[in-house]
């Protein structure tokens, strides 16, 4: 803003414009002086006073004024000072990089604004002339004021007519200037050329060109032939890639390639084709692929700087190929390779080292085919080829961009010269680096060969190296860079798959995921398909297992859609009539998929098959291990109902897994698990008759109370107290080693067996109540034992406890549950004995007559046997208790409406069990004068179930029945009408019943 400002005031004073260049002239000299120094009392210099800081700020800013105020030094005295100053007092040599380039834009926008007055253009052009006369100094400072006004100059000639007569005069400067023995104002001179060759007559451009190849291939000293290429190039793109064959500048190139005899001529050669593949870019393309047989055999030339130019004119060339071109050129060099002569081998290694210099597209599209060729030549039995090979390898090293791979570049060179020692190495080398940057294409190019060697060492250790640096490098590389690898790696990373040691084929599973994961399915057609077939494939089980953990892996790295199309296929193989393709199915390990997964897993559990067991065991402990707190929501109901399993096998892995999974819960030590995994293991290989309990063995108890506040903490005191009833009642399993195994799981958990019987009681008798309802013979066995187990080992304490619960089952609305407080309190009288059993059956009483009138007519047959363990207990008290409110609610029963009687059918239940007692207590209501209707059809249905109590009870009943009927006919003989009469059918059937019987 400050420079706009100072360039609109001299617009307004422009008799200033003098004092305000003069001024910045002065601003300028004093910022570039150097410091005077100081010297102190003893003549030493003050190292502070030439220490001060370079102010090239200031200068920067004289700079940037005179550029923004280039439209208002019209003057030619003015222009003509300054361009002086900018040359004469070296300011274009200034030793700050940032203020040369601020001086040189400010020469070139004077230039521009000024430039097209003829006058000014006069004026200027012999400023620079009589610089570019003077003889060239050989300093830094003064090829940069050179470069500098060649571009001033160029960009002179650019504004002035094409007719002017000054253009020939500036071409010619040009080219004279081209003989100074500065690359930068040579190229600087080159790039000023064109627009000034291309307004020339054709005959003139000719000759320009022949004068310049005579130069190239006939001056004696080397920056002359240099510069005389660079202005070739010059003219040529000035002219068009069509003046190549125009003037017959190719030819004569091959001509000079071929001269044996003169290595100038060679060399002239070589810096053309250099500066054209500079200056024409992919233009040239075409000719590269004619000199290719010239530069391999310039490779090889006996003069060194021959070598040196053919080097620096291939990494201009490669710089330079676009991908068409590098298909082109490399299946050449590439047969080169195999040729016989060693010259023509080192001459195409060369080359493809130089290929380092392509562009990052093009070498990261080429690395993956040329540096394994190489790695194949560092064998070859010529040391100068080998070394050729070491030296175009150390080319791709150089151009590595990842600053950790480049720090290991040596490492890795010597692996790939000496895989058998020195894979390891490098292999060690790469996992101990911690990478912070992207892997580039060439450090993928070195490291790749590497990767491939120790795949297929014998060596574990190495493979597992090898497999875990590829799953790192998934994700730290372009994946278009790492695909073109994946034909090469992918083979030896399945090999490793099937490895007998399963650390090896759990890394390459994972290295498999992540490639998987990163690069997409597409990159890897078939693989699932192959993983699945290896599944079911009848091989080795270590196979299978390796392909079942790469599947899992590769699943879970394509995401749960995926997963979703796989699992109905692999969850369907568990039940394969192939027990090989049942043992390879268990495996999978996905949180929201467990709920389908543990099923198959407890299936492969109970299978027939021992290698298919344990691999459904070994996936289950996997689940464990991976979702015990994740899962617990999935995994426990499911393992809670396996414990209940028909299968004994089911109840016994059951009983093992959440074993494992409440250890892993309650996070106990290594020693205590393994001891209780060992007892687990002892204890099912041992069939012991009757269950093992903590009094026979107390000091073997493992659990502790801080296990216990653990398992609470996680489950929450209800799912706590129902997994340990579960437990405890498997103890009374039916089968001699889940009873084993679950005393074991019992130990590892629980400290103190009497006190949490106490505390489980209410969850325990929930589940010991639906077993005894349950039709299965082995779970209502299950249930009976435990029962009569708590009772032995809590006495009358526990039976205090259970009557509630009992009467709470009652009012379920489940039957199974009502049946099974009726099943169980008939099992607690028949086990406990008499001194702690009469209070009870006394309190079940009131229980027992409730669930006799149940509308469930299984529930009334377990109320009547319950009934008859009572009346074993109490004798008539049991009749005095019951049986009266039956028999009230049979009286005050309404036969109109419809509903059923269930005092009767209870009444029909206890008379099938105890007829002997119930049925002489009954008579005297049932034909009570007058017998009703209902009372008739009541006695009938009791005569039904009476047996053997009838015969004594028959001089009762029928004379009363008898009566009845002829009271009745009495009656209608009378004509009087009565309840007697409605029954009289009832009491007629009952009677004809009666006698049949």
């Amino acid at each position: 803003s400050a420079s706009r400002a100072l360039c609109e005031l001299l617009e307004s004073y422009e008799d200033e414009i003098p004092y305000v260049v003069e001024t910045f002239f002065s601003i300028y000299r004093e910022k570039i002086a150097l410091p005077i120094p100081e010297f102190d009392e003893f003549g030493l210099v003050k190292p502070e006073s030439i220490e001060k800081p370079d102010e090239w700020e200031a200068r920067d800013g004289v700079a940037f004024a005179i550029k923004s105020c280039a439209s208002v030094f019209e003057e030619s005295s003015i222009l003509k000072s300054i361009f002086q100053f900018l040359i004469d007092e070296e300011v274009l040599g200034d030793r700050s990089e940032k203020v040369r380039q601020g001086m040189l834009e400010a020469g070139l926008a004077l230039i521009q604004k000024q430039g097209k007055n003829k006058e000014t253009a006069e004026d200027l052009f012999n400023v620079f002339d009589a610089y570019l006369e003077t003889p060239a100094k050989a300093t830094e400072i003064h090829d940069r004021i050179r470069e500098s006004v060649v571009v001033m100059l160029g960009t002179l000639a650019q504004h002035m007519d094409s007719n002017s007569e000054i253009i020939p005069s500036v071409v010619a400067k040009l080219i004279h200037t081209l003989k100074t023995p500065s690359e930068p104002v040579q190229m600087a001179v080159s790039e000023c050329l064109p627009p000034l060759v291309r307004g020339l007559p054709v005959e003139e451009a000719r000759k320009m060109s022949e004068s310049l190849m005579t130069e190239l291939f006939e001056a004696p000293k080397y920056g002359e032939r240099r510069g005389a290429a660079y202005g070739l190039s010059a003219v040529v793109k000035g002219r068009g890639i069509g003046s190549l064959k125009e003037f017959g500048i190719m030819p004569a190139l091959k001509e000079a390639m071929e001269e044996k005899k003169s290595m100038q001529k060679r060399e002239g050669a070589l810096f053309a084709f250099e500066t054209l593949s500079l200056a024409l870019g992919r233009l040239f393309e075409p000719y590269v692929i004619q000199i290719l047989p010239f530069l391999l055999t310039a490779f090889g030339d006996g003069n060194k700087e021959i070598r040196e130019a053919t080097e620096d004119t291939c990494k201009v060339i490669m710089s330079k190929l676009s991908a068409h071109c590098v298909k082109l050129v490399l299946p050449s060099l590439l047969r080169g390779l195999e040729e016989k002569a060693w010259r023509s081998k080192i001459g195409s290694i060369d080359m493809l080292g130089f290929m380092s210099f392509l562009a990052p597209k093009q070498l990261s599209q080429s690395l993956p085919t040329i540096v394994p060729r190489l790695c194949e030549v560092l064998t070859d039995s010529h040391m100068k080829v080998q070394e050729a090979a070491r030296m175009s390898l150390k080319n791709f090293g150089e151009v590595i961009k990842n600053p950790e791979i480049q720090s290991l570049v040596p490492v890795i060179l010597n692996a790939l010269v000496d895989p058998n020692t020195k894979t390891s190495v490098a292999l060690n080398s790469l996992l101990e680096t911690a990478f912070v940057h992207y892997i580039d294409a060439p450090s993928l190019a070195l490291v790749v060969p590497v990767l491939r060697r120790g795949l297929r060492e014998r060596s574990t250790d190495i493979k597992k190296k090898s497999s875990q640096i590829m799953g790192n490098m998934a994700s730290l590389t372009d994946s278009k860079d790492l695909i073109p690898y994946i034909p090469a790696l992918l083979p030896g990373l399945k090999e490793v798959l099937v490895d007998p040691v399963p650390e090896a084929r759990a890394i390459a599973a994972q290295a498999l995921g992540s490639m998987v994961e990163r690069l997409g399915e597409e990159t890897f057609p078939g693989l699932i398909a192959e993983l699945i077939e290896t599944l079911k494939s009848d091989t080795s089980a270590v196979d299978r297992s390796g392909a079942a953990q790469g599947l899992s892996e590769v699943v879970s790295g394509l995401g749960l859609v995926r997963l979703e199309g796989l699992l109905p296929e692999v969850i369907a193989n568990c039940s394969s009539v192939k027990a090989y393709v049942r043992e390879a199915t268990h495996g999978e390990r996905f949180t929201p998929y467990l709920g389908m997964i543990i099923p198959s897993v407890l299936l492969g559990l109970a299978d027939e098959s021992e290698l298919v067991r344990e691999s459904a065991l070994q996936s289950a402990r996997m689940i464990i291990r991976n979702y015990s707190l994740n899962a617990l929501d999935l995994l426990l109901p499911e393992l809670e109902k396996g414990l209940f399993d028909e299968n004994w096998r089911i109840r016994l892995s059951s009983v093992q897994l959440i074993g494992d999974l409440l250890r892993k819960i309650a996070g106990m030590p290594a020693a205590k698990v393994l001891a209780a995994m060992s007892a687990t293991a002892a204890a099912i290989g041992q069939a012991a008759p009757e269950p093992v309990t903590e009094e026979d063995n107390p000091e073997e108890t493992l659990g502790t109370d801080h296990t216990r506040h653990v398992l609470m903490d996680v489950l929450g005191r209800d799912r706590y107290d129902t997994v340990i009833a579960s437990l405890y009642v498997v103890r009374a399993d039916s089968s001699a080693v889940v009873r084993q195994g679950s005393v074991v799981v019992w130990k590892t958990i629980i400290s103190n067996t009497p006190r949490t019987l106490r505390e489980i009681l209410k969850p325990m008798m929930t589940i010991v109540i639906a077993n005894l309802a349950s039709p299965s013979y082995e779970r209502r066995g299950i249930a009976a034992r435990t029962l009569g187990d708590l009772v032995k080992k809590l006495g009358e304490n526990v039976l205090d406890k259970i009557v509630p619960i009992f009467e709470r089952g009652l009012d379920s609305e489940d039957p199974a549950m009502r049946q099974g407080v009726c099943i169980g309190m008939t099992e607690i009288m028949a086990t406990a004995g008499k001194q702690q059993i009469e209070d009870f059956v006394r309190r079940c009483v009131p229980a027992v007559r409730k669930a006799l009138v149940d509308p469930e007519d299984d529930i009334r047959e377990a109320a009547a046997q319950t009934f008859d363990m009572v009346h074993q207990y109490l004798g008539a008290v049991a009749i005095d208790e019951i049986l009266p409110s039956l028999l009230n609610d049979l009286k005050t029963h309404n036969a109109e409406s419809g509903e059923k009687n269930y005092a009767l059918e209870a009444l029909k239940e206890i008379m099938a069990v105890r007829s002997n007692v119930v049925f002489p207590v009954l008579i005297p209501t049932l034909i009570a004068k007058p017998i009703s209707a209902f009372n008739a059809k009541a006695l009938g249905s009791l005569i039904a179930v009476a047996g053997q109590a009838l015969n004594k009870r028959l001089s009762t009943i029928l004379p009363a029945l008898l009566d009845s009927l002829v009271s009745a006919k009495i009656e209608l003989a009378k004509g009087e009408t009565s309840k007697l009469q409605e029954a009289v059918p009832d009491i007629e059937d009952t009677l004809k019943f009666l006698l049949k019987s």
